[in-house]
């Protein structure tokens, strides 16, 4: 499980552009409210990281990215468990509109992984923790992130 997750870090940070940098680790584990936190920065070129996306992929991502890209904390917890429901609204429209050229099967597979992130996260934002066990904030929105960036990685070479 640990090379696993070893491997999609890896590709995550290879799909971000390599620009990530953890934070200084402290107690209570990796992620923004108390831990260090795998970020990579936005600035000039950060629309180049990403592959040409559809337009509704880019919606997602307009509401993901700012979330992802704000100082970890209680705002940016906030500010992301408030967006949720948006997140939600916006899966359906990604499972009807797979790309020309992708594999259908794997991206619907991978926007119902999407969508299992966000019930995921909305455990933490809800107080309660995740089925599987005490998922917290920054494990189901970093799980969230790097299934976006899965999704990304289904999309056909421009």
């Amino acid at each position: 499980m640990k090379l696993v997750a070893a491997c999609l870090f890896a590709v995550v940070v290879a799909a971000c552009g390599g620009k990530s940098a953890p934070a200084p680790a402290s107690p209570g584990g990796e992620g923004g409210e108390g831990g260090g936190h795998a970020h990579h920065h936005m600035g000039s070129g950060h629309e180049a990281e990403h592959p040409p996306m559809t337009p509704e992929l880019t919606a997602f991502h307009d509401v993901l990215s700012p979330l992802w890209h704000a100082e970890p904390g209680e705002q940016r917890t906030n500010d992301t468990c408030e967006s949720t429901g948006r997140m939600r609204e916006l899966v359906p429209a990604i499972t009807a509109a797979p790309p020309a050229g992708a594999d259908v099967a794997a991206w619907g597979a991978a926007v119902d992984e999407l969508e299992g992130r966000i019930s995921d996260l909305e455990g933490p934002c809800s107080g309660g923790t995740v089925e599987l066990g005490a998922m917290t904030f920054d494990d189901a929105f970093r799980a969230l992130h790097e299934q976006f960036h899965a999704l990304l990685g289904l999309l056909p070479p421009a």
